[in-house]
């Protein structure tokens, strides 16, 4: 799938202007961010402490969504590049309530595939693939 990447470490994320937040291990709340710097969080490719718990960013601009988790002792990151979707696909939009600290609920969009399924006689279903964080709704207080 070249419109989905996993990443290995915070200095592959491309780089662009994003809206989202950073959830750090030793923080209450998280922290809205437009940049990452990758040295205050990784070193030798390997989480720095304090560690990103939980990250989501979104270049508008550039198509570019990224999810940083962390599992103990490393980083779990995805980039999609929303212009290379598949054109034969569904989307469902997705809100969920943040952090007050956050500037609104988070927007999702779901992506689902066609895909051939032997028990439906080789025909193709729908298959989730993808949850993609696209911002703040910041309409929504």
């Amino acid at each position: 799938m070249s419109w989905f990447k996993t990443l290995q470490k915070l200095t592959e994320i491309p780089e662009g202007t994003y809206e989202g937040y950073l959830w750090l291990s030793d923080e209450e709340a998280p922290r809205l961010v437009n940049t990452l710097e990758p040295e205050c969080y990784e070193c030798n490719g390997l989480p720095a402490n304090p560690f990103i718990r939980e990250g989501f960013l979104f270049d508008e601009k550039a198509g570019v969504s990224v999810a940083i988790r962390h599992v103990p002792g490393k980083y779990h990151i995805h980039s999609i590049f929303l212009e290379q979707l598949p054109q034969e696909r569904e989307e469902h939009a997705l809100t969920f309530l943040a952090h007050k600290a956050l500037p609104g609920p988070l927007k999702f969009r779901e992506i689902w595939l066609p895909e051939p399924d032997d028990l439906c006689d080789g025909l193709n279903v729908l298959r989730k693939k993808a949850v993609i964080f696209t911002g703040f709704d910041k309409e929504v207080q």
